[in-house]
């Protein structure tokens, strides 16, 4: 179950290559989706569009529309909708969200949907050691059925970037939610550097703005939404996330495969997995502190190989597999 079968968005890359793995096993198997993207040959679509407008009514008609039509035995969830037996929280603990974003009647929704759902899944999954802390203190379930099952990485279509030019990258939709302004602001103090700017929001331009402002505009170039992030990683040799929340950013872990070596935000569980410590900054870090570990690690020898070994220990079907025999438990 989940929300769109396609490869835009990190779950959505996870469950398309969950359905690859299950049918290379040869498993019978079928897709409940609001939409199908990107189909595979062999994969079995119940595809049902939503009717309904606004996020609170989309909200309940999904899980109104998921929980009658998953009725097999075996039901893997990754989405806030339906009856999974388990429930994959790629989105963390959404209570932790709101009380990081301030909330809306459409969080208080999903927030409800999150906490029925966690309470009568089998099993709940996790990405992080950071999402099941916010998991058993905000949801209050059996921590014996919650499962660290971290996301991998292809390592073979991640190949490493060449790079040694002084690029840095910001990689992510929603600008606010991911750090773009204390990048933009931080690449003040990085006056030999350049910044590719990659990912889709709806206020775009005030970033734009803002660049100008600082008198950087030279130094951003802006990409929009890129289907194939290899494009920008073979450009770029450090990555720079300061997001306010993110239970396991594959981001992160796509940056390390590439040899890309990623600044973070200790608010982003992937940053659990850094070869040194300094590479994930406190929520409270200034511009300054970043643009300092920017260029910490782009003079630190052999960091790139270094993240590219870690990467290399979180193979995909490693995750897959753990995934699929949890379900048969």
């Amino acid at each position: 179950m989940v929300r769109s079968f396609g490869t835009h968005g990190g779950t959505e890359r996870f469950v398309h290559g969950f359905a690859r793995f299950l049918l290379k096993k040869g498993v019978a198997f079928e897709v409940c989706c609001v939409e199908e993207r990107d189909p595979i040959q062999g994969v079995v679509i119940k595809n049902h569009p939503l009717r309904a407008r606004g996020r609170v009514w989309k909200g309940f008609a999904l899980d109104r529309y998921l929980s009658r039509t998953a009725k097999e035995p075996i039901r893997f969830g990754f989405v806030r909708a339906g009856n999974p037996t388990v429930y994959r929280a790629g989105g963390g603990s959404h209570r932790r969200w709101m009380r990081e974003n301030g909330w809306s009647l459409a969080d208080e929704l999903e927030w409800r949907i999150d906490r029925r759902i966690m309470m009568e899944a089998r099993w709940v999954v996790v990405n992080s050691e950071q999402a099941r802390r916010d998991v058993l203190r905000d949801y209050g379930i059996d921590e014996n059925k919650i499962v660290l099952i971290r996301t991998g990485v292809d390592t073979h279509y991640f190949r490493e970037s060449e790079c040694r030019d002084k690029t840095l990258l910001f990689l992510g939709n929603n600008f606010a939610r991911k750090g773009l302004q204390k990048v933009l602001l931080s690449l003040v103090h990085l006056p030999d550097w350049k910044l590719l700017v990659c990912g889709s929001d709806s206020r775009w331009s005030r970033y734009q703005r803002l660049a100008l402002r600082l008198g950087i505009e030279s130094r951003v170039v802006f990409k929009g939404f890129m289907a194939d992030p290899r494009d920008v990683f073979c450009r770029s040799s450090v990555l720079m996330l300061p997001t306010r929340y993110d239970p396991a950013s594959n981001v992160i872990l796509e940056s390390m495969a590439s040899g890309v070596i990623p600044i973070g935000s200790t608010c982003d569980g992937m940053t659990e997995i850094l070869p040194e410590p300094w590479m994930a900054q406190s929520p409270d870090a200034t511009p300054k502190e970043y643009a300092s570990a920017v260029e910490k690690a782009y003079a630190a020898s052999g960091l790139a190989e270094q993240c590219r070994a870690v990467a290399k220990t979180f193979p995909p079907e490693k995750s897959f597999e753990r995934l699929y025999h949890l379900g048969l438990q």
